[in-house]
C-alpha cells in the first residue's frame, strides 16, 4: 500500500530542510527563501561563460519552484525534469526526494508500476547520498512499501500470465481433441459397421385380414447404405369370419437393402428386400368369397404351407443415444401364398385352386437400430 497524501507531506517537509540545511552551506536559511521567493518565476539564462555557484544556486532555486508548482498541478513528468535539471545544477538529495514523490503520484494514479520503479530508484539515491539519519529512515519506509506493493503486483501479473497461458493450452488440448473426434467419426463413417436389428409392425391385407410381424437381425452399413438379413414370426388374424387369412408364419429369411440421407439413418431413408416363410399350425388357411379367379366363381376354403413375401419400405430415423436410432416405418408388402397340395379341406379341391395365391397388405410400426 501506498502512503497517504499527509504522511508524504510530512515527509517532504523534512526533505526540504536537507535541502535548506545543505544551502546554508552557500548561504544563510532566511537569504535562500528570499532568493527563492524573489526568483521564482525568473527564467535561467544560458550563458557561455561557466556558472558561478551563486548563479547555480539561484537557478537550482527557481527550477525548483517551478518543480512544485508542476507537481501541484499534476503534471508529473515535466515536475521530474525540473527537479533533475536543478539537481544537476545543485546536487541536494532531497531534490531526489521530490523526484521520487513525483514519480510514486503519477504511477500510483495510473496503476503504473515502471513509475513506481523509478520512484524506488530515486528514493534509493537519497538514501546512498545521506545513509543515515531520521528522514533517511522514513525514505526506507516508504521504500519498502513501495517493493511490496510492486512485488504484489507482479505476483499478480505472473499469475494472470500463467492462467492465461493454461487456458490456451486447455483451449488447443480440447481443440485437438474435437478435431481427433470428427476425423474418427468420419473414419467410423466410411468403414463397415455391424448394427443390430429390431422391428415390430402392424397393418392389413385387402381382406382386412390383421397382421402382426415381430422381425430381429443385423446390417452391414457403410455410412449410408447397408445390407440387412431378418428372420420373425408374422401372426394373420380373419377380421371378417367369411374370409380372409388365419395362420403364423415363421420367416426364415428376409434379406433386403437400405440407403438413408444421413450417417445412421437419421432422417428420411428406403429399404426393401423379399422373405421366405413356413406357416406352421392350425389354423394355417385362407377362404374366399365369390372368387371367381381362384374359386370359379364360388366360395373355397384351403390351407396353406409356404409363402414369399416382397415389401418397399419408407422411414425417417430419430437419434436415440450416440449409438443407436428408432424410426417409424410404413411398409407395403406383396404376399404370394403356396396352397397346401396334402390338404384334406378344400372346395374346390386344392388342385383346382389358382396358384400362387397373393395378398397385398400396408403395414406401419417401429424399428430400432443399435450399432455394435
Amino acid at each position: 500500500m501506498l502512503k497517504p497524501a499527509s504522511s508524504r507531506n510530512s515527509i517532504f517537509s523534512l526533505a526540504f530542510t536537507s535541502l535548506a540545511g545543505a544551502l546554508t552551506l552557500v548561504g544563510a536559511l532566511g537569504s535562500f527563501q528570499s532568493a527563492m521567493a524573489q526568483d521564482a518565476e525568473t527564467p535561467v539564462a544560458e550563458e557561455e561563460a561557466p556558472m558561478t555557484p551563486e548563479e547555480k544556486q539561484k537557478a537550482a532555486i527557481a527550477l525548483f519552484g517551478e518543480g512544485q508548482k508542476l507537481l501541484t498541478e499534476a503534471s508529473y513528468a515535466e515536475a521530474v525534469a525540473k527537479f533533475e535539471e536543478a539537481f544537476e545544477l545543485f546536487p541536494d538529495p532531497g531534490l531526489k526526494v521530490k523526484v521520487g514523490e513525483a514519480y510514486q503520484r503519477d504511477g500510483t494514479e495510473q496503476r503504473d508500476y515502471d513509475k513506481l520503479r523509478k520512484a524506488v530508484e530515486a528514493y534509493q539515491k537519497y538514501v546512498e547520498l545521506v545513509p543515515e539519519g531520521e528522514i533517511t529512515t522514513k525514505i526506507l519506509e516508504r521504500i519498502n512499501q513501495l517493493e511490496e506493493s510492486i512485488q504484489a503486483e507482479q505476483e499478480r501479473i505472473e499469475r494472470v500470465a500463467d492462467e492465461a497461458t493454461q487456458a490456451k493450452l486447455d483451449d488447443k488440448l480440447a481443440r485437438e481433441a474435437e478435431e481427433e473426434a470428427i476425423l474418427a467419426k468420419e473414419q467410423e463413417k466410411k468403414s463397415m459397421q455391424k448394427v443390430l436389428l429390431g422391428g415390430i409392425l402392424a397393418g392389413a391385407d385387402q381382406q382386412l385380414s390383421g397382421i402382426l410381424r415381430f422381425s430381429g437381425g443385423g446390417m452391414l452399413s457403410w455410412e449410408k447404405f447397408a445390407l440387412e438379413a431378418r428372420v420373425g414370426i408374422d401372426g394373420f388374424l380373419r377380421v371378417d369370419k367369411e374370409q380372409g387369412v388365419q395362420a403364423r408364419s415363421f420367416t426364415l429369411i428376409d434379406i433386403g437393402a437400405r440407403y438413408g440421407t444421413q450417417y445412421r439413418y437419421i432422417g428420411p431413408f428406403v429399404s426393401g428386400g423379399a422373405s421366405f416363410g413356413l406357416f406352421s399350425g392350425s389354423p394355417r388357411e385362407r377362404t374366399l368369397v365369390s372368387d371367381d379367379d381362384s374359386c370359379g366363381g364360388g366360395d373355397c376354403s384351403f390351407d396353406m404351407d409356404k409363402n414369399i413375401s416382397t415389401r418397399l419400405a419408407f422411414g425417417y430415423g430419430f437419434e436415440a443415444t450416440d449409438k443407436s436410432t428408432v424410426a417409424l416405418r410404413i411398409e407395403a408388402q406383396t404376399w404370394f401364398f403356396s396352397v397346401d397340395s396334402e390338404q384334406s379341406i378344400g372346395n374346390p379341391n386344392a388342385n383346382d385352386i389358382s396358384k400362387p395365391q397373393t395378398a397385398v397388405a400396408i403395414m406401419v410400426g417401429l424399428e430400432f437400430m443399435r450399432w455394435l
